[in-house]
């Protein structure tokens, strides 16, 4: 992996581009059967950088013989026509276009806005047979795949290449906008975890990746590379090719055009703060356009919407603004070459966008600024002359100079046909049928299920006798503890449980010590590699066991959750049998940030390497206290064991089980947060206490944190480029942004279901009907 210690080592990185993977390639491959996953995708969405880059990507590749499928994520969803207009589309173009639907793979989880296509992507690419996949790293869709890949349970054969694209944290920060829902945490983690885990990750520029480095990423090491975006020309050739003869040269200019999404990030406060100095020091202004779809609001004037603050801030320009907001890539550019007009792109912040890199590559006269990835787009002999630092003063000094001598025409820095026939020498270069072969379960690897009975074993029992069913537990050492137990129906029960002599099962009687105590104790006189706690209430699915040694072989965690099926207590006799009703669950306890504020995401089974278990210390004690086991994974991570989770419901849990009806909320959140807060300096401990209790209370005592003795952003983000760097405390760092937009969340919380539950109830309606025309 490649790692940083500090922002410089970051930014002194360089990347190969994919001529390496190339030149290192043994495959010719004709064909391969393709999949790009993505949300944004140019039909449904508009004007979106990663739609554009996929979409021109589907199209060339299927020119060139490939068999590709673009996998929607957003099932019908549409801001143009219709998701069956846009299926008949792309079958022009010998693409097949799939919209999937997150409701046909329901499940539960904490962030379902998040999880649930995520879910859905990994169930439907189950079930199919791609070489190579496709997708952004931007809200993290493919994460449950690639987990899955490396705990060596699926895509033996799948290739994943992902593309660095916008992470929500570095959206968030250049944004100066905190993080005001909690379901953001999950997708900010598998944002990252995607690029970490790829086979393949591919940046349009370098400076992401970089950025990446500087925030803790592990970059995959040989496998990461920087290669241009995608861009097939378009059929402008007759308005371009006039412009690209005079690459070097000034054109008149009589209109300005803000090229880009109208919101902080692009630049949009900076250009009118430079349209207001230039009216402030007497310049007669051209005609102005924002051309752009409508963002975030601008974080100076909060309390307006963007379509509010375009109105205020152009009211006193002479010649007042045009809006066009709903123009694709075609007519946007078609408008940009169809006069004299200068693009301006003064973004606060930019991956490599495509905004810019279309101006050059058709000729359009355009500033932008020299932030992030932009200067890796520009010709470098042309760069004092279009790119500018983004400050109002300098970009009205540069706007006054394109305005008097005229619009430079600045040439792109790399030659776009040879970066296709990269991209066409790459899929050639994938290997049909992936680039791995399915590991061989690790038979040699031992399992221990560690049990402790306190006056309770009709759980135990039950779960031990849907255990002995299973043909992948027959060599599962089983170790039962009684933790003094006083009921004369438990102690029958064990004295009838020794005398079977089972050979993979021993009994051990101990004074009340505690159930920590004596889970410690079966961990201590077990014999295996992995050791397995499950909650009362826990059943074991079949295949739970050899998916867990195929997972321990194939990964060096050291410690492995799964996701689960609910059951109702009165169900719990049928658990096994056809016909139970269930919810799945889909937990991410790896996500260290999320299990920090949600103290009731669990896992009814944790398993544990033996060697970590001691290395972590066991079990804590904390007489009846409950949460024992989520401060185990804390502890974990404070000791630098790595949590997975598998990204399969192996597992039936009963959660109204008797033994769990009884938790105290309130110590159970504690506790689980315990070994950070040890961990912590104490101005740091009193903040992430404050996190954790303001999001158990709500947005009413948290409200404070935002007003105008909230921490400045800009002190904030420093907070959080410190921590993001401790190799123990990144894992948490992001509650620093919570704390301060947690104030709003709760409001934010209910528009979104709102807008959920509006969207699921207009899809299920569509469904409807599409079903009962088809029955006519």
């Amino acid at each position: 992996m490649i790692v940083a210690a500090n922002a410089e080592d970051a930014y002194a990185t360089t990347f190969p581009d994919l001529n390496q993977y190339i030149e290192r390639s043994t495959s010719t491959t004709e064909s391969l059967k393709l999949c790009i996953a993505t949300e944004d995708i140019v039909g449904p969405i508009r004007n979106g950088g990663i739609g554009s880059t996929y979409t021109y990507l589907s199209k060339m590749m299927a020119e060139e013989g490939h068999d590709v499928t673009i996998l929607y994520l957003r099932g019908d969803y549409c801001e143009n026509k219709t998701i069956e207009y846009w299926v008949d589309y792309y079958a022009e173009f010998g693409v097949k276009f799939v919209p999937l639907f997150a409701i046909d793979y329901p499940v539960r989880a904490s962030a379902p806005r998040w999880t649930e296509p995520m879910y859905a992507m990994y169930e439907y690419l189950k079930s199919a047979d791609f070489d190579l996949v496709h997708a952004s790293e931007w809200h993290g869709s493919a994460y449950f795949c690639l987990q899955a890949k490396k705990l060596g349970l699926a895509f033996h054969s799948t290739t994943f290449c992902i593309k660095t694209s916008s992470p929500w944290l570095w959206n968030r920060r250049y944004g100066f906008h905190t993080i005001r829902d909690m379901a953001d945490l999950p997708k900010i983690f598998a944002e990252r975890r995607s690029v970490e885990l790829a086979d393949l990750v591919v940046g349009g520029s370098r400076h992401l990746l970089c950025w990446m480095l500087e925030h803790g990423y592990q970059l995959p090491a040989g496998r990461t590379h920087v290669q241009q975006n995608v861009m097939v020309p378009l059929d402008i050739d007759e308005l371009a090719k006039p412009r690209r003869a005079m690459y070097g040269a000034r054109m008149d200019v009589n209109e300005l055009v803000f090229f880009g999404r109208l919101e902080y990030r692009k630049g949009l406060d900076v250009f009118c703060d430079a349209i207001d100095i230039l009216l402030d020091e007497g310049m007669e202004l051209p005609p102005i356009y924002l051309m752009g779809k409508y963002g975030e609001s601008i974080p100076s004037y909060p309390e307006y919407s963007t379509h509010e603050y375009v109105k205020l801030r152009s009211r006193r320009w002479p010649n007042g603004v045009t809006i066009l907001n709903n123009f694709n890539t075609m007519q946007a550019l078609t408008f940009l070459l169809g006069g004299a007009r200068l693009a301006v792109m003064p973004s606060i912040i930019e991956n490599s966008t495509m905004a810019v890199y279309e101006a050059a590559y058709y000729g359009v006269p355009f500033i932008a600024s020299t932030s992030g990835g932009t200067p890796e787009l520009v010709a470098d002999e042309h760069e004092p002359e279009v790119l500018v630092d983004v400050h109002p003063v300098k970009l009205a000094d540069k706007l006054r100079e394109a305005v008097t001598t005229g619009g430079f025409i600045a040439a792109p820095s790399f030659d776009n046909a040879k970066n296709l026939d990269t991209w066409k020498r790459f899929h050639k270069s994938v290997p049909s049928g992936g680039d791995g072969q399915p590991l061989e379960v690790g038979q040699d690897i031992r399992i221990s299920l560690c049990l402790a009975v306190t006056d309770n074993q009709g759980g135990i029992a039950e779960l031990l006798a849907k255990t002995d069913s299973l043909d992948d537990a027959s060599d599962v050492e089983i170790i039962v503890v009684d933790n003094g137990s006083m009921r004369e129906e438990t102690k029958a029960w064990l004295d009838e449980l020794e005398s079977t002599k089972r050979p993979n099962l021993s009994v051990h009687r101990l004074r009340r010590w505690g159930e920590q105590h004596a889970q410690n104790h079966a961990a201590s006189v077990s014999s295996g590699d992995i050791l397995v706690f499950p909650q009362a209430g826990c059943f074991f699915k079949p295949g739970y066991f050899q998916a867990l040694k195929m997972a321990a072989a194939s990964h060096p965690a050291g410690v492995f959750c799964t996701f689960h099926d609910l059951v109702a207590l009165a169900d719990v006799r049928k658990v096994g049998m056809p016909g139970l009703s269930t919810i799945r669950v889909a937990t991410m306890l790896e996500d260290h940030t999320t299990t920090f504020f949600d103290e009731m995401i669990s896992c009814p089974a944790v398993a544990i390497r033996r060697v970590d278990f001691d290395h972590i210390g066991g079990f804590r004690d904390y007489l009846k206290m409950p949460g024992a086991d989520r401060e185990l994974l804390a502890q974990a991570v404070m000791k630098g064991v790595e949590v997975v989770t598998l990204p399969e419901a192996l597992v039936w849990f009963v959660s109204d089980y008797p033994e769990n009806s009884r938790v105290n909320k309130k110590a159970l959140r504690y506790r689980s947060i315990l070994p950070y807060l040890e961990a912590s300096p104490r101005g740091l401990m009193q903040i992430l206490m404050a996190a954790r209790g303001f999001a158990a209370a709500g947005s009413q005592n948290s409200i404070v944190f935002a007003g105008s003795d909230a921490m400045p952003a800009k002190d904030m983000t420093l907070l959080y480029g410190s921590l993001s760097r401790h190799p123990r405390m990144r894992a948490f760092a992001t509650s620093v942004y919570l704390l301060q937009g947690r104030a709003f969340g709760k409001l934010v919380q209910l528009q979104v279901n709102l807008m959920r539950f509006v969207m699921l109830t207009a899809s299920r309606v569509r469904q409807l009907v599409k079903f009962v025309k088809g029955t006519r």
